[in-house]
């Protein structure tokens, strides 16, 4: 493949979250004297997510262009996911400390397939880039956990106004970087948003599906299982 920009998704594709969401959100009601079990928690949020979203379909990112915003819809998601659990009283200390939580570079991990990738892709001569749908903590956390200094470009929807699989995010990045569709690839974990929305604005794409146990389904395309797979399939260039 000869491109000269890649470009990652951020969440389960370079990092993720330790411990898991609903582990998190389960030791935060823990704290306030809750019992709570983390599977169950962790399908409430998902829920939450998906019922929240589904609300603001077509109207907006769900999490807004500022800080404000993107406050306001997470305490939104936090009071749906523990609705179950009676602590409405307790919710704007709960929240603060979750929204602390996630903004705090050690609640993530680094794959660690992705720095070696990284260094692996910089020394073919690609450009490295993020496209992800994000509030506005993403770039910070990303310089925090040391992958800032091996990136050159970060998009992240909240800038935007668009989130993936939209093809104004992807046009957004592709005009940053100065780069035609064409020209550059897109990798990512999730096959609706990374696959699907990249190659409708024209980029290459490649679903990332680390689950060694069992393929993709049918029709999803090329994938690869690692990032430690991508500098040797693509062509070296000079910068």
């Amino acid at each position: 493949m000869d491109v000269e920009w890649v470009f990652f998704d951020a969440g389960n594709t370079l990092i993720y979250a330790e411990p898991p969401v609903g582990e998190a959100y389960a030791r935060a009601l823990r704290r306030h004297g809750v019992r709570a079990d983390a599977d169950e928690v962790g399908e409430q949020f998902v829920r939450a997510m998906a019922e929240l979203r589904g609300r603001h379909r077509g109207d907006g990112l769900p999490y807004g262009t500022t800080r404000a915003q993107a406050r306001r819809w997470w305490r939104r998601v936090v009071a749906f996911t523990f609705k179950p659990y009676g602590v409405a009283g307790r919710l704007d200390d709960i929240f603060e400390e979750l929204w602390g939580h996630f903004a705090s570079p050690s609640s993530w991990r680094v794959y660690a397939d992705v720095i070696p990738a990284l260094e692996g892709l910089r020394q073919i001569g690609v450009g490295l880039g993020v496209i992800s749908n994000w509030d506005e903590r993403l770039v910070g956390l990303l310089e925090q956990l040391g992958l800032g200094r091996l990136l050159d470009a970060c998009t992240v929807s909240f800038q935007v106004g668009a989130e993936k699989p939209d093809a104004r995010i992807f046009q957004q990045a592709l005009k940053r970087c100065r780069v035609p569709a064409g020209r550059a690839l897109h990798v990512g974990d999730s096959y609706q948003e990374d696959v699907i929305g990249a190659r409708q604005a024209g980029l290459h794409a490649l679903l990332l599906w680390r689950n060694a146990q069992r393929p993709p389904q049918a029709g999803q395309g090329d994938y690869i299982r690692s990032l430690a797979e991508l500098p040797r399939l693509l062509r070296r260039r000079s910068r």
